[in-house]
């Protein structure tokens, strides 16, 4: 009965020992990239004043070399201002204007993942055109 005492159970025993054949057929866990607060802004619905915000931030955070140009974030904001543009086209018939035409902020940030010849129907100031088209060139050179 002592040397029930003194010896290892079984479980102890396994832990020293190598690992068993079902440890082996077990997948490896899948490494997944740590989320970060700015993740947030991805994920919101795709509302025009939410995803300029997103958009400001997510291109202050690359130009500042926190956030690299292939991060796959600039992926999802352009999925997202695609989404928006797309669900909003059904009432452009009736408006006879783009969805975001009556905002210039989102005009400006969004040409810089869309081609900015997509967000307007009517005549927009020569100075937002150029805006839109120099941002739009930026994006493109940064490969967003």
């Amino acid at each position: 009965n002592n040397d029930a005492a003194v010896r290892p159970s079984n479980d102890t025993e396994r832990a020293d020992q190598s690992p068993t054949k079902q440890d082996e057929q077990m997948p490896p866990p899948v490494r997944r990239r740590r989320r970060t607060i700015e993740d947030a802004l991805c994920w919101l619905p795709p509302s025009p004043p939410l995803l300029t915000q997103a958009t400001a931030l997510l291109f202050r955070l690359t130009l500042s070399d926190s956030v690299p140009e292939s991060d796959v974030r600039w992926a999802d904001l352009r999925m997202a201002w695609t989404l928006a543009l797309e669900t909003a086209d059904d009432d452009v018939s009736v408006q006879n204007k783009a969805p975001i035409e009556f905002m210039p902020m989102a005009m400006v940030a969004s040409s810089l993942l869309v081609e900015p010849d997509r967000l307007h129907i009517n005549e927009v100031s020569h100075t937002l055109q150029c805006a839109m088209q120099g941002l739009h060139k930026m994006g493109e050179l940064m490969k967003l």
